[in-house]
């Protein structure tokens, strides 16, 4: 009997760690990986296009599908975009800068929410929501770049 209970007991330590983390437990940051990589091997804006998703996608492949890994995948490198935007973007000395940054926080937050509005009563909500920050940041991001506007 006692020997079953250690054994139960090693066996469900051990799914324990074999599964996938949860939103909770799980955060991502892209910073220094594969993209910073891509976008430094990638000078033409068309190339530094293709970069967009690729530290999510390679979260995902390292941390497994699960939905909750997915949505804080997306969610780290959303940041990450988000992050470069706010140092590129408007000099806050700049007059109608923080209307600006509002109004586009603003178009991010209303576009994705109907962009993810059939996913709204599943499980994927969230992810839907990341993936659609990700994309809309990850592209002002490189317009800005490709325009030469820089702080």
């Amino acid at each position: 009997m006692r020997v079953f209970t250690i054994r139960a007991a090693l066996a469900g330590a051990l799914i324990a760690l074999a599964a996938p983390a949860t939103a909770q437990e799980f955060s991502f940051d892209p910073s220094g990986g594969v993209l910073d990589e891509c976008l430094g091997s990638t000078p033409d804006p068309a190339g530094r296009m293709a970069c967009i998703g690729s530290a999510a996608e390679d979260c995902l492949r390292r941390h497994g599908w699960a939905t909750p890994v997915e949505s804080a995948c997306l969610n780290g490198e959303a940041a990450y975009w988000q992050d470069r935007l706010n140092f590129l973007g408007y000099p806050p000395e700049l007059p109608g800068a923080a209307e600006a940054a509002a109004a586009w926080d603003a178009f991010v937050e209303a576009d994705c929410a109907l962009a993810a509005a059939d996913d709204r009563d599943t499980t994927g909500y969230a992810s839907a929501l990341a993936e659609c920050r990700l994309r809309q940041h990850a592209l002002r991001n490189l317009q800005m770049e490709e325009s030469g506007w820089s702080r």
